[in-house]
């Protein structure tokens, strides 16, 4: 009976001081300020609220995240924060990235001291407001730090980024409303429901004329009109959608041909990953023709490889935007920054190389 009884102790013991502290790892938080609340799950840290930061007194251990800062590898700080309290990150040695409002007026002294790693700041206003605001708190960032100044209503669409026009053409155009308010996450991986979504949205959203031909969704469904109209467009053909599906470069230039009408080309392809006979061979010959793509490289097309958000936006924008034949798709390189935000792995890619084929998303709508 002692032997059961302490084996239960010792169970409790585990659960208490090993389990649950491991979870709570997971998603910890608290009160920030008098109307601020900090929210850090899986490396990325929400401020959310409005007003001031509290400003610590005596310690660093009075910043409600000090204990759990070698967690937090990303920080978003939410429109309506007023205040950045004085050494707030300090000692955040895996912070990567962080997201700043423009609604924020002050940042208090020390605040990024020993953010060894930080890279990218994004910031939701113009370049001289952000050097009002250091000069103000006679803040230093770490070497190296890149500023990103406000794009598209989008603090994770550099000004500067590959991407920016055309994700600006399609917020203009209503194609797409981004991951929230702020952010447009030009790397998550696109699913079949996003492309089908946005092709739809860049044709005027037209009226599906057929019933549910489809077994797996249903007229909830963000994407279910445009989904029977691809389908009355014989854009897709099986019973299934398959909606989460990740969208690959072979699908994407497909649904764009067969959009366009399924318009003959001579097969005179340059790339050695597409033969003649491929199901998407004319699909490519024709986007290779109109200028949508250029590949992955002068003689690789990559039919496989899994699209982010910013690619298809970017083959939108060439297929029904204004095109600029300037623009070329860029060149694979690996020399893209990986950021852990919000949900998933979202990227800042500067290439054409940044898949994560892992990520699932859900296009907000609203």
């Amino acid at each position: 009976m002692k032997k059961r009884i302490l084996s239960l102790l010792l169970a409790a013991y585990l659960i208490i001081n090993i389990i649950l502290p491991a979870t709570a790892a997971n998603n910890l938080g608290g009160s920030c300020g008098r109307n601020l609340k900090w929210n850090l799950k899986n490396g990325t840290m929400t401020i959310s609220g409005t007003g001031d930061m509290y400003e610590p007194e005596m310690a660093l251990e009075e910043i409600p995240w000090y204990l759990n800062r070698e967690l937090i590898t990303t920080v978003i700080i939410e429109a309506g924060v007023n205040s950045i309290c004085i050494q707030a990150f300090d000692g955040c040695d895996k912070l990567v990235s962080i997201f700043i409002p423009s609604t924020i007026t002050r940042i208090g002294s020390s605040a990024f001291s020993g953010c060894d790693n930080l890279r990218d700041v994004y910031y939701a206003d113009n370049e001289s407001q952000w050097n009002s605001l250091l000069k103000q708190g006679e803040i230093e960032l770490p070497a190296g730090v890149a500023i990103h100044f406000k794009n598209s209503g989008f603090l994770d669409v550099p000004a500067d980024g590959w991407y920016a026009e055309p994700v600006s053409w399609a917020v203009a155009q209503g194609i797409t409303t981004g991951t929230s308010s702020t952010t447009f996450s030009p790397n998550e991986t696109c699913t079949n429901a996003q492309v089908i979504t946005f092709i739809w949205r860049a044709c005027g959203e037209p009226e599906p004329i057929i019933d549910n031909p489809f077994d797996d969704i249903s007229e909830d469904k963000y994407y279910y009109e445009a989904a029977l109209w691809a389908y009355a467009n014989e854009m897709v053909t099986d019973s299934s959608f398959q909606a989460s599906k990740p969208c690959t470069r072979s699908m994407a230039m497909t649904y764009l041909w067969k959009e366009a009408g399924s318009p003959g080309v001579v097969l005179d392809s340059q790339f050695t990953d597409i033969n003649d006979n491929d199901d998407c061979a004319l699909a490519v010959a024709w986007a290779l023709e109109a200028e949508i793509t250029d590949g992955t490289s002068d003689s690789t097309f990559s039919p496989a490889t899994t699209c982010t958000r910013a690619h298809i936006i970017t083959f939108l924008y060439r297929t029904f935007g204004e095109h600029d034949e300037t623009e070329s798709a860029p060149e694979i390189t690996s020399d893209f920054l990986p950021i852990d935000v919000i949900s998933g792995d979202i990227s800042i890619p500067e290439s054409n190389s940044d898949v994560d084929p892992d990520t699932d998303y859900l296009e907000i709508t609203a």
